[in-house]
């Protein structure tokens, strides 16, 4: 039937199929003295004469649509993108770990410089994205947004020589008074962003934390909240969803007995689309599944395996223990999951050398 329709209209690609369609809808909302806006994508096959963009996908959408006369919202990611966290410390909630800073923020140009001053009139403003798959309460998504929408107010707000970010530090403790008598949960972490760093160097090396551990390829690395319990605080883990595999960098291995690992599960269910294909999924050697211990890497010897067994009745968080292989020194070690299959998606939370 798309075939079919392509045929009908012209359409050469399904993208010109797409354009035509939007088309279709821009003159129908234009009737309507309405107005268009679509993400960057809109851009895909030929744009609609009067429609504006949304560029999401870095500025290149919007600096191609304002050339060609469009207006456009500037709303890139990653730094409009408020799932990002803005904080390494070790307690902040759940989002993407790359971090978008208020710094980074307050950073961002609005008006790109490939486009010139007679075109910079298209560019209607600045939009920050608050995706909620990480914020499960409104709490969350005010410490999401909040003092970062402070900073992309300045920013579109105000022109570029006016801008100084020591400056707006200085006159945002006012606005945090104003969060507070509002109620506003706002991110006091925002403000530290290198409080993780001053933790970590403290770090007792026989037992880390998973944001602790190095992702093996960090892939698609997320911050991911627990699903249980039902009630009460639940655990975040940092895990690469397309490579569940953690580093355990120079793990000081004399004198150790045993390995205990605290791990919880999670339900796979990302929308990854053309990424589904890359998942790594290691095969079981037992029934249950097994987490392994790798030395040096994660094609080295086998120096511990621990059953899944009790962690599979358990829908929280559960202490795996066993006995470790006599090493001397320090090594970097290597932990994976072996269970055959894509769901749940096992996870760490803790690591200890006994």
């Amino acid at each position: 039937r798309v075939q079919a329709r392509m045929r009908e209209v012209g359409a050469r690609s399904p993208m010109e199929l797409q354009s035509y369609f939007i088309r279709r809808l821009e003159k129908f909302l234009s009737s309507r003295g309405k107005r268009l806006v679509g993400w960057d994508e809109i851009l895909e096959g030929g744009i609609a004469p009067n429609a504006t963009v949304m560029s999401w996908r870095g500025a290149a959408g919007g600096i191609e649509a304002a050339l060609h006369g469009h207006d456009v919202v500037m709303a890139p990611a990653p730094v409009m993108y408020l799932d990002h966290l803005q904080s390494d410390a070790l307690d902040e909630p759940p989002g993407r770990p790359s971090l978008v800073t208020l710094a980074d923020v307050y950073a961002f140009e609005p008006v790109p410089a490939e486009i010139p001053a007679e075109r910079a009139h298209h560019v209607l403003g600045a939009q920050m994205n608050a995706w909620t798959e990480h914020m499960r309460t409104p709490e969350r998504v005010q410490h999401a947004a909040f003092p970062r929408l402070a900073a992309l107010a300045e920013v579109t707000w105000s022109r570029a020589d006016r801008r100084d970010f020591d400056d707006f530090i200085s006159r945002l403790a006012p606005q945090l008074e104003r969060y507070e008598a509002l109620g506003v949960r706002y991110a006091r972490s925002a403000l530290e962003p290198r409080a993780a760093a001053k933790r970590l160097a403290g770090a007792s090396p026989a037992s880390r934390r998973d944001e602790e551990l190095k992702t093996c390829s960090n892939k698609l690395a997320l911050h991911l909240e627990d699903d249980a319990p039902a009630r009460g605080p639940r655990a975040v883990f940092h895990v690469d969803i397309i490579d569940a595999c953690w580093i355990y960098e120079r793990a000081p291995l004399e004198g150790k007995q045993r390995i205990a690992v605290t791990v919880g599960q999670l339900p796979f269910n990302f929308q990854l689309w053309k990424d589904a294909k890359g998942v790594v999924v290691r095969p079981a050697t037992t029934r249950e599944g097994e987490l392994t211990v790798r030395l040096d890497s994660c094609e080295g010897e086998v120096i511990a395996t621990l059953s899944l067994a009790a962690a599979l009745k358990n829908d929280e968080l559960t202490r795996l223990e066993g006995s470790l292989a006599a090493r001397a020194g320090t090594h970097d070690v290597c932990l994976t999951f072996g269970t055959g299959r894509t769901d749940p998606l096992w996870v760490i939370d803790r690591v200890e050398l006994l």
